[in-house]
């Protein structure tokens, strides 16, 4: 049976990646022997291979070391963005007031609905900006008091970010 390009070219792979048996990779070698312009062409194309496994583990290290430093970018905003969730809280707490402000009558005086709302903001606010202190990326209560990634993605804090 003769050996074709194809068949070589089939066998590449696991010979670049020394999975083949000690026949088959003397196989290959005898073909490159035989076929010196084809031998060329895997060579060149062996030492993409080796310069791509490289940058891929130099990209690995990269990351491993981009994704600490988020984490620790992320503890470090954390409090943050807790109070400007509480800042947030607080000001639709004054709203509900100046609303009911608005709409202020002696029958329902301090039962009137704005207060009763704006009451309830402010003691969230107050909750929200008394765990600000004590919040830590991995507590469990977090999304308890809406202090959880998804509810801090929506005040749309973004903090300062560098252009570099």
């Amino acid at each position: 049976m003769k050996i074709t390009r194809d068949v070589i070219y089939d066998l590449l792979p696991a010979y670049f990646a020394n999975e083949v048996t000690a026949d088959t990779r003397a196989l290959v070698e005898e073909f490159f022997g035989s076929d010196p312009e084809f031998g060329r062409m895997a060579g060149r194309f062996r030492a993409i291979l080796e310069e791509k496994r490289g940058d891929a583990e130099a990209e690995t290290e990269s990351a491993r070391e981009r994704e600490a430093f988020d984490r620790a970018r992320m503890a470090a905003e954390l409090p943050i963005k807790a109070r400007t969730a509480a800042l947030v809280w607080a000001l639709g707490g004054l709203f509900a007031w100046f609303i009911a402000l608005l709409t202020w009558n002696e029958r329902m005086g301090f039962r009137n609905p704005g207060v009763l709302i704006g009451v309830c903001f402010i003691l969230g606010a107050v909750v929200c900006f008394g765990a600000s202190f004590f919040v830590k990326p991995e507590s469990r209560w977090r999304a308890l008091v809406g202090l959880d990634d998804e509810t801090l993605k929506s005040v749309r804090y973004r903090g300062r970010r560098n252009s570099g």
